[in-house]
């Protein structure tokens, strides 16, 4: 490889120009200071605002910085120009601001915490990221360097130049159009490692992506973030204050900034490489939980409709407030509307423990926790592709995670704040640890196993299911001795029980009654047996008038939590019980109603009433009907290559159970979804094979190769 200090694109010896790159430097930083004064100016207008929201000076700057790279005498002076006029910058943009922060890039910028302070740190990020990157393989002066560089920076510019042209539409165009530019920039100049092999190539894209995907969207992302706190947000001297924690807010900037460099390297990384094979099984991972970020967060703002008057959403909003407060699980309505420190464990921890984490960091809103269950639903989509990787190879992956990010019953969970998202990621990832148990026999991966079957309990109370239907049948079929498969059990067993002790003995102090999971599943007893459940329109659902009727009538019976839902369970009973011949037709409702065999159009109007679009929940029922039946196409295929599918397919075993003990409801079929999809995908793969010329040998030889081989 030619030195980095002689080399030249045109393939000559003789020295380069110093004079170019550190002009380019000059120019970079002359236009990072004058984004900076924008955002002070006295004399705000929507040129400013744009300018300041494009992020323009710091996407030149590194777009240039692989290229500066290629001259080593000029790295001192691009180093001493570009630091010294930043540096007056910040400095100038500091002096002159008073308020805090100001999402739109008008009025005065405040001190530290503010769009100055966030672009020199984003900028020594994304600068320490690019230089990780090189140093681990990225940014040589390979043939192709200075060329890809300069038409990626002339896409680049092309792209701000216009969205600032269009910029009376808003500077976010501009800020979200110069981060996917500033993202294929940098990626261009990492891309130039022609020479690294694909693990360490495709890490380079990913770290120089993330980098520069900070560094690029830092202001409009800033302004989207703050654009949901109205709550936090105040007028201070003409501009725009953030009057709350600033932490939480710079970690929701930096999630979705590395998830659009992400998304944008490795677009990039594709196109240059014209293959699939380009990213390596790792960066793929990634790229999946970037586009989840991504995706999930769009349909969250403007599809999804989290309820926040009432309801499941409320409890674990405000449980996991009070968490953070050190108050311990509490009735949420009785504290917030009077004050009043009553216990209850009406749902499972689990979930209101996880928002807790953020809600410690100042993220207490409504808007904190739906962004919050739009990242615990990333492990399901994550280790769905595993899993179909694991079972059916890479092709049925890579048709897994299409499904996975595109199926509506998926991502509606996502972001509207229920848990059956966090839950489904945590079953689909117990399947594929049973799956790599099943090829290495380790007691560790059965231990790990079974917590999370103990931690999924306390997300939804039947996850303890998943002990019968897949761990004990997967161990009484594996190649173990039966000494061994006992030890097995046990310390699945042993783990288990270990996640669960810790919750079930903090309720036996608080609760006459023993409460193991929640009592919530007692109370829902009476919801799904009384007469507007086994008569009439809602026939198999559940049916919240019930109680409220009983209340009027007779009140709430006496008693703790605990007490109480028990009595409301014995209610129900005794109505089921009264109506014997009904109950056959009304569980046969439960299940046609979970498997949208019954009624499946009223179901999309229930759905509704829990904060699911109608029209989402309808596209979804289309795709389920399609998914079901290339899931049975899947399922034959699998068998015939000697898969076990009893472990995909427990699954809807316990589902049906929820239905029948409870009521039919799409919330209850997450657990399922996931799984749907690997199935599905599975029948793409053989219908695909099947229709073609004729499946090659080796093609099918690979995938049933990857599916003896544990992804990692």
């Amino acid at each position: 490889m030619p030195d980095a200090a002689t080399y030249q694109p045109d393939g000559s010896d003789r020295p380069a120009d110093s004079r170019i790159p550190s002009a380019v430097a000059l120019l970079a930083a002359l236009l990072a200071a004058g984004s900076l004064v924008a955002r002070s100016s006295p004399t705000p207008s929507w040129l400013t605002a744009t300018f300041a929201a494009s992020s323009i000076g710091q996407l030149t700057l590194l777009a240039f910085g692989g290229w500066l790279w290629a001259d080593a005498r000029s790295r001192r002076v691009a180093r001493d120009v570009t630091c010294g006029v930043v540096a007056i910058a910040v400095v100038w943009a500091m002096l002159l601001s008073q308020s805090v922060f100001n999402p739109t890039g008008l009025g005065t910028i405040g001190p530290p915490g503010t769009l100055a302070a966030v672009d020199a740190v984003t900028l020594l990020v994304a600068i320490l990221g690019g230089v990780g990157a090189r140093h681990y393989g990225g940014f040589p002066p390979a043939a192709g360097a200075l060329k890809s560089t300069r038409a990626a920076v002339a896409v680049a510019t092309a792209i701000i130049v216009a969205s600032m042209v269009a910029g009376r539409i808003g500077p976010t165009v501009a800020g979200v159009a110069s981060a996917f530019a500033a993202a294929a920039v940098l990626a261009a100049v990492a891309a130039s490692a022609s020479d690294l092999d694909k693990e360490r190539t495709s890490s380079t894209w990913l770290m120089a992506g993330a980098a520069v995907g900070l560094a690029g969207s830092a202001p409009a992302t800033f302004a989207f973030v703050l654009g949901h706190y109205s709550d936090r947000v105040a007028t201070v001297n003409g501009a725009l204050a953030l009057t709350g924690p600033i932490l939480v807010a710079w970690t929701w900037v930096a999630i979705f900034g590395v998830s659009v460099g992400v998304v944008a390297a490795t677009a990039w990384a594709l196109a240059r490489q014209r293959s699939i094979h380009a990213i390596s099984d790792r960066g793929a991972l990634v790229l999946i939980g970037a586009l989840v970020v991504l995706t999930r967060t769009a349909t969250t703002v403007n599809i999804v409709n989290a309820r926040r008057d009432g309801g499941d959403q409320f409890f674990y909003h405000v449980t996991a407030n009070l968490l953070a407060q050190g108050r311990g699980f509490l009735n949420p309505v009785a504290w917030t509307q009077d004050g009043i420190a009553i216990p209850s464990a009406l749902h499972g921890p689990a979930f209101p423990i996880a928002l807790s984490f953020w809600s410690r960091l100042g993220g207490t809103t409504y808007f904190d926790h739906q962004l919050v269950s739009v990242l615990l639903g990333i492990p399901q989509v994550v280790f769905g592709v595993m899993l179909a990787h694991l079972v059916a190879g890479r092709r049925t992956a890579i048709v897994a995670a299409v499904l996975l990010l595109a199926y509506p019953n998926i991502w509606v969970t996502d972001g509207s704040m229920w848990v059956e998202g966090m839950m489904a990621g945590i079953t689909t990832a117990i399947t594929w640890l049973m799956y790599r148990w099943r090829t290495t026999l380790r007691m560790g991966t059965i231990a790990v196993a079974g917590a999370l079957i103990g931690l999924a309990a306390l997300t939804r109370g039947e996850a303890v299911l998943m002990t019968v239907l897949l761990v004990l049948p997967m161990v009484a079929v594996s190649e173990l001795s039966r000494k061994m498969q006992f030890r097995h059990l046990v310390v699945c067993a042993a783990s288990f029980i270990t996640v669960l002790a810790p919750w079930m003995i903090y309720n036996a102090t608080r609760f006459d009654l023993l409460v193991p999971l929640s009592t919530n599943s007692n109370e829902v007893i009476y919801y799904a047996n009384c007469p507007d459940s086994y008569y009439g329109p809602k026939v198999g659902f559940w049916s919240f008038a019930c109680q409220e009727r009983y209340r009027a009538e007779f009140g709430d019976p006496p008693g703790d939590e605990s007490v109480r839902n028990q009595a409301y369970r014995d209610l129900g009973l005794d109505y089921a019980r009264e109506n014997a011949s009904q109950v056959p037709k009304v569980i046969v409702a439960r299940v046609g109603r979970q498997w949208e065999l019954f009624q499946p159009l009223q179901n999309a109007d229930f759905g509704f009433v829990e904060g699911r679009p109608r029209d989402v929940l309808r596209t979804g029922l289309g795709m389920y009907y399609v998914m079901m039946v290339l899931a049975v196409v899947g399922t034959l295929n699998l068998r015939r290559r000697g898969v076990p599918v009893w472990p995909l397919w427990s699954h809807a075993v316990m589902v049906t159970f929820t239905a029948v003990y409870a009521y039919g409801n799409l919330r209850f079929r997450a657990p399922f979804e996931p799984i749907l999809c690997v199935m599905a995908a599975a029948g793409v793969v053989a219908l695909f094979d099947r229709f073609r010329q004729g499946p090659t040998d080796q093609s099918t030889a690979d995938d049933r190769l990857e599916s003896d081989v544990p992804t990692t």
